[in-house]
C-alpha cells in the first residue's frame, strides 16, 4: 500500500482473476477473512478476461489501490486443445508473465499468484515462475506449497468443469483459500520477532536437572523442532530460552551434546531460573528493546502457557501437542512463523541483537548515560536510498511501530515511486558503534510542500532508540531543507496504539505544533532543525529508553486465533466443517416459511441448506431469493448426483427455482422437456468452448493493443 492509500482501518478489496470460474473461492476465503479479521471485501474480475485485466490500466485489478490482487492460473485453460500443447502454451505463458510483472510493478497493492502444474509435469509452471521471480510486488503460491500444507484427496471436479468451467472440488478451493489467507496474514501482520523456548520436554525429552545432559533424549520430533527453530533464526527471528532450571544444567546440553541442532551461539539471550515465566518474558523484552506483542512463547506445560496468556495476552503462546510425534505438523501450521520475504538484515539479526546484549552489559558498567553513549562511539550515516536498499526500506515501513511517526506502510513499488519523484526525498539511516554494525535501521520520507520540507514519515528501529540517532535524523532533515532552499521543516505525526515513543520525542523538540485534521504537524525553522543534537539524560532520551518492553493487546491478528489454527483448522476438512457450522438464519423472502414435504423435498432442501449455509429452507423459497448464485447451483448439481444419484442438466435447476418445483419435475420425469433443456445446455457449452479458443485470445490481445 502506498503512503497515499487508505489508512489500515479502512475496508480493502481482495480482487480475484483467474483463467476459469473462480467464484467458489469466496466461500472458504470469506470464512478466513472473517476469522482472522482482515478488513476486506472479496471481489471477482469478469470471467476469462485475464489478459484484459493485466493490460488495461483501468481494469478491476489495476485500479485496486487498497488490498490485494489474486491471479489464479491453470495452464490447460490457456490452450485447451492443441496437437503440440507445450509448444503452443509456452509463448502464451511468456506473454502472460511479462504482462503480470508489468501490471504488478505499476500497482499499489501486493499481487498473489497461484500457479498450478500443467499436463507436462510442471515445466510450464517452472518457466513461468522463473520469469516473474524478479517482478516487483509479486508473491507466488506454488501448487506444491498448497498441497504440502493442505492436502486434498480429489482436486478435479468433472461435473463443475463440464457445466460451469469450475475445475476444482470444494476441497480444492478451500485449500487454495487457506493458503491465500495465510500469505495475506504474512504480508500484513506485524512480525513476531522473538521466539522464547522452554527446554525440558520442549527442546529435548526429559528433565536435565534429573537426567543430566547425557541423559535427556533427542528423539526425532524434538530434533525436528530444533531444525525448524534454526530455520526461523536464519529467517531473522531471535531465539531465547525461558526455562525453570539451573542455568549451568540447561546450558550444558547445548555445550556437551554433539547431536543438538541448536547451539549456544544460536541464542540471543535466556532466562534460566526459578522465576515466573511471564516475569522472565518481560525481562527479555526490556533487554532486547522489543514489545511483548512481537514475542512467541513455546512450551509443553499447559500451566506455564496459561500463566503467560493470562498476564500477557499479546504474546503468541503455543502449547506443544501432548504427543511428541505431532510436533512437526503443529509447527507447520503456525502462521506466525511464515515470512513474506527475507532480507540480508533478517539473516544478520541474531548477531546484531547479540551485540545489543553486550551493549546492555556495558550500560550496567557505565556510571552515567552520558558515559555509556560516549563509550559506544556511535556512527550515524544518512544518505539517499540505493536500489539495493529498497526491500529493507519497505520492510521497515511494514514492521516499525514504536518509532514510526505516521505508521503508513509502503511496499517496494511505492518506495520506488518516491525515489522517482523530483520533489521527494527518501533517506536511509545506517548506524554502527564499537560493538558492530546495526545495519539500515532508519528512514526519512520527505517532500517539498511550498517553502517547507514536509517529513511524512520518520522511522527508526527500536534497537537504535535513545542513543541520539533520532536527533541526528532531525538534523539531517534540517540540512536537506537548507540544501533545497526551504525555510522550515514540518514533521507529521499520526497517533497509533503503539507509537507513543515518537510522539514523546517530537514533543521534546520545542517545535511549533498545530493540528491538520487527524495529523499533528511539528514545525522547526530549517537552521534550528539542522542544529538539533542529543543531550543524554534528557526527557526524550529517557522515554525512548523505556519504550522497549511495551506491548499491545490490540495486535493483529488475534494471538489466540493464530494459536488455535494448528489444532483446530490445520486441514481442509476442518476448515470446511467450520464453514458449514457457521450457518445463518433464513433471510426474509417476503413470503411465509412452508416446510418441505416428502422425502424428495426434504433431501433437496437439505442440500440447499448445505450450499447456502442456512438453518432452514422452505419448499416455496426461490434459490436466488435465499442469496444463491449460479456458481452455487453448480455445487447443488454435484450434490444431487453424489448424494441422491440424480443426474440432470444443470439448466434444469435454473428452470425450477424452488424446492417444490424441482421435486415435482424430478418426480414427473418429463423426458421431452428435459431433452429440450439438454439441447440448450449443449449449445451453451459449445459457446463457452469457442470463447476459450486461441483465436479468441488473439482477438482480445489485438483489441487491447488497439
Amino acid at each position: 500500500m502506498s503512503i497515499e492509500a487508505l489508512p489500515s482501518e479502512a475496508r480493502e478489496v481482495i480482487r480475484v482473476a483467474a483463467t476459469f470460474t473462480v467464484e467458489p473461492l469466496a466461500e472458504a476465503l470469506g470464512f478466513w477473512i472473517d476469522r482472522i479479521g482482515v478488513p476486506a471485501d472479496i471481489d471477482f474480475a469478469p470471467y476469462h478476461q485475464l489478459f484484459q485485466q493485466l493490460l488495461d490500466p483501468g481494469s478491476a485489478l489495476r485500479s485496486n489501490t487498497a488490498g490485494f490482487n489474486v491471479v489464479w492460473l491453470r495452464w490447460d485453460d490457456l490452450v485447451p486443445d492443441h496437437d503440440d500443447w507445450l509448444a503452443a502454451v509456452n509463448p502464451i505463458a511468456t506473454e502472460l508473465g511479462d504482462a503480470l510483472v508489468a501490471a504488478a510493478g505499476a500497482s499499489q497493492v501486493p499481487w498473489l499468484v497461484v500457479a498450478g502444474p500443467g499436463r507436462d509435469g510442471g515445466r510450464v509452471e517452472a518457466n513461468f515462475l522463473s520469469r516473474i521471480a524478479a517482478g516487483t510486488n509479486v508473491h507466488v503460491i506454488e501448487h506444491d506449497h498448497v498441497v504440502r500444507h493442505y492436502p486434498v484427496d480429489t482436486w478435479a471436479d468433472a461435473d463443475g468443469e463440464r457445466f460451469g468451467h469450475v475445475p476444482y472440488t470444494r476441497h480444492g478451493f478451500a485449500a487454495v483459500a487457506s493458503a491465500l489467507a495465510r500469505r495475506i496474514t504474512a504480508l500484513r501482520a506485524s512480525p513476531r520477532k522473538v521466539i522464547v523456548l522452554d527446554c525440558d520436554n520442549t527442546l529435548w525429552r526429559g528433565v536435565v536437572g534429573e537426567d543430566g545432559a547425557a541423559g535427556v533424549a533427542l528423539d526425532e520430533p524434538y530434533l525436528a523442532l530444533q531444525r525448524f527453530m534454526h530455520g526461523q533464526k536464519q529467517r531473522g527471528r531471535l531465539l531465547c530460552l525461558a526455562s525453570k532450571n539451573e542455568e549451568a544444567d540447561a546450558l550444558s546440553v547445548f555445550d556437551e551434546r554433539d547431536d543438538m541442532v541448536l547451539r549456544r551461539d544460536d541464542l540471543v539471550s535466556w532466562r534460566i531460573n526459578w522465576s515466573a515465566k511471564p516475569d522472565n518474558l518481560a525481562e527479555l523484552a526490556a533487554e532486547l528493546g522489543l514489545g511483548l506483542d512481537s514475542f512467541v512463547f513455546v512450551d509443553d506445560n499447559p500451566v506455564e502457557c496459561a500463566a503467560v496468556r493470562a498476564q500477557y495476552p499479546e504474546v503468541l503462546t503455543l502449547q506443544l501437542p501432548e504427543r511428541a510425534a505431532d510436533i512437526p505438523a503443529f509447527l507447520r501450521h503456525v502462521w506466525a512463523f511464515d515470512a513474506a520475504r527475507v532480507t540480508d538484515a533478517d539473516r544478520g539479526r541474531t548477531a546484531s541483537y547479540q551485540r545489543a546484549v553486550e551493549r546492555e552489559r556495558l550500560r550496567g558498567e557505565s556510571s552515567t548515560l552520558s558515559d555509556f553513549i560516549a563509550s559506544l562511539q556511535l556512527r550515524v550515516d544518512t544518505a539517499p536510498v540505493a536500489a539495493a536498499e529498497v526491500p529493507r526500506v519497505s520492510q521497515l515501513t511494514q514492521r516499525t511501530n514504536q518509532f514510526n511517526s505516521t505508521t503508513f506502510r509502503l511496499d517496494e513499488a511505492a518506495v520506488r515511486g518516491w525515489l522517482a519523484a523530483a520533489d521527494r526525498d527518501v533517506l536511509r539511516v545506517r548506524v554502527a558503534d564499537r560493538f558492530g554494525d546495526y545495519g539500515l535501521v532508519g528512514v526519512i520520507l520527505a517532500e517539498v510542500a511550498g517553502a517547507a520540507l514536509r517529513v511524512r514519515g520518520l522511522l527508526l528501529s527500536c534497537r537504535a532508540l535513545g542513543r541520539g540517532v533520532e536527533h541526528a535524523m532531525i538534523a539531517q532533515a534540517g540540512a536537506l531543507a537548507q540544501r533545497r532552499g526551504l525555510d522550515r521543516v514540518e514533521l507529521e505525526f499520526r497517533a497509533s496504539a503503539r507509537n507513543l515513543p515518537v510522539h514523546n520525542f517530537l514533543d521534546s523538540l520545542g517545535a511549533e505544533v498545530r493540528a491538520d485534521g487527524e495529523t499533528t504537524v511539528y514545525t522547526l525553522a530549517a537552521d534550528r532543525a539542522a542544529a538539533v543534537e542529543f543531550r543524554p539524560g534528557g526527557a526524550a532520551g529517557q522515554q525512548a529508553e523505556r519504550a522497549g518492553a511495551r506491548g499491545s493487546s490490540g495486535s493483529w491478528p488475534d494471538p489466540d486465533i493464530i494459536a488455535r489454527i494448528p489444532t483446530e483448522l490445520s486441514s481442509v476438512d476442518a476448515v470446511l466443517a467450520a464453514v458449514d457450522g457457521a450457518t445463518r438464519p433464513r433471510p426474509d423472502t417476503g413470503q411465509a416459511f412452508v416446510p418441505p414435504r416428502g422425502e424428495r423435498e426434504r433431501a433437496i432442501a437439505a442440500i440447499w441448506c448445505d450450499v447456502l449455509h442456512l438453518d432452514r429452507v422452505g419448499t416455496r423459497d426461490r434459490f436466488t431469493d435465499l442469496g444463491g448464485s449460479s456458481i452455487q447451483l453448480v455445487r447443488v448439481h454435484g450434490l444431487l448426483l453424489s448424494q441422491l444419484g440424480i443426474d440432470l442438466d444443470i439448466t434444469t435447476l435454473f428452470q425450477h427455482p424452488t424446492v417444490a418445483e424441482l421435486a415435482t419435475a424430478l418426480d414427473q420425469g418429463d423426458s421431452q422437456r428435459l431433452a429440450g433443456v439438454s439441447a440448450r445446455a449443449n449449445s451453451m457449452r459449445g459457446a463457452l468452448r469457442a470463447h476459450r479458443t486461441l483465436d479468441g485470445l488473439d482477438r482480445i490481445k489485438e483489441l487491447m493493443r488497439g
